[in-house]
């Protein structure tokens, strides 16, 4: 089969990153830097063996607002419950606990040191893409053509051979998406501490407007930016931007359509969003943690008592807090 590529310049989604002569930048490196150290701070403050429960369960809370990012409403304890292998006789609560499951085992394999490639290399995106949509169960792998009903299949680790639409971005044609792939990868192969980090940001957003996979996009960039950002910072697997980007639905709709015109105003405002949702993902997880490792230091019993009594403060405030949104 022929897969259309229109020949559009890879310029057409310049600027990649945010240049060092942007006003904005100098605000942007404050964010980045006020980010290191509360991710470095929140970091040492843990006891070794509280942070390695604690690593664990938060693989269950990012999965959690990813479901709820991408309209999947599951229950924190049915998450908990699928990693038993205990799942709801109700075919569409079992498939979400699957869905669940998928993406705890990915970010798993991401916390373990599985990339043998950068996050950013196309290797690395189709495997994440292709990690998580070969645990998914068939009814959630297709799309539906909005225009004739069509449903599509989704292939596990396949970059989209057809056009698709995003709201008001059309994007690239499927034959150009493994070059811009290949520029993104080496645009964000950057030395230095700052670059990685607002690479990560920057990255988050690009991957979108590529949109590279039929289905899975917005999961597959989350995956992404966490890898970029947990190598950036040594976040050892304790907080992402998955909860900053659930509480504010609003900005996931950004609206891409003014970057196909090389406008790079839209860009910086959502590299900004980015690292503030970071920020805001890290505040919420430290006080989360300060309250369940205070519960458990108390207890004096990490090992045996410390997973389940986090897991259960954890979870209550996940629930309580963001279905009060």
């Amino acid at each position: 089969m022929t897969i259309s590529d229109d020949g559009k310049t890879v310029g057409l989604f310049e600027p990649l990153m945010v240049s060092e002569n942007s006003p904005a930048r100098a605000g942007l490196n404050d964010l980045v830097l006020e980010l290191a150290e509360k991710s470095a701070a929140f970091r040492s403050g843990l006891p070794a063996s509280v942070s390695d429960a604690l690593a664990d369960l938060v693989r269950a809370m990012n999965c959690y607002y990813s479901n709820l990012i991408e309209g999947h409403d599951t229950h924190p304890i049915d998450i908990e419950r699928a990693m038993r292998n205990d799942y709801s006789a109700d075919p569409s609560r079992r498939n979400l606990q699957l869905e669940a499951k998928a993406h705890v085992a990915v970010q798993k394999w991401v916390d373990e040191d599985g990339m043998s490639e950068p996050a950013t290399a196309p290797s690395s995106i189709v495997d994440l893409h292709r990690r998580f949509c070969e645990l998914l169960p068939p009814e959630l792998l297709f799309v539906q053509n909005p225009k004739t009903g069509e449903q599509i299949p989704v292939v596990p680790g396949e970059l989209r051979t057809r056009y698709v639409e995003v709201g008001r971005h059309v994007a690239i044609s499927p034959g150009a998406v493994p070059r811009f792939l290949e520029r993104m990868d080496k645009a964000y192969s950057l030395p230095g501490r700052i670059e990685a980090i607002l690479a990560a940001a920057c990255a988050h957003h690009r991957l979108l407007w590529v949109h590279p996979f039929l289905d899975g996009n917005g999961r597959v960039a989350r995956l992404m930016s966490y890898a970029m950002l947990r190598k950036a910072l040594d976040t050892r697997g304790l907080w992402s931007v998955a909860r900053g980007l659930a509480r504010q639905p609003a900005i996931i709709l950004t609206d891409f359509t003014s970057l196909r015109e090389g406008a790079s105003t839209l860009f910086i405002d959502a590299t900004e969003i980015v690292l503030n949702i970071s920020d805001v993902g890290l505040k919420i997880r430290t006080y989360q943690f300060g309250v369940s490792s205070h519960v458990v230091l108390g207890l004096g019993q990490e090992r045996s008592l410390g997973r389940n009594t986090i897991r259960r403060r954890s979870y209550w405030l996940a629930s309580k807090q963001d279905r009060q949104q």
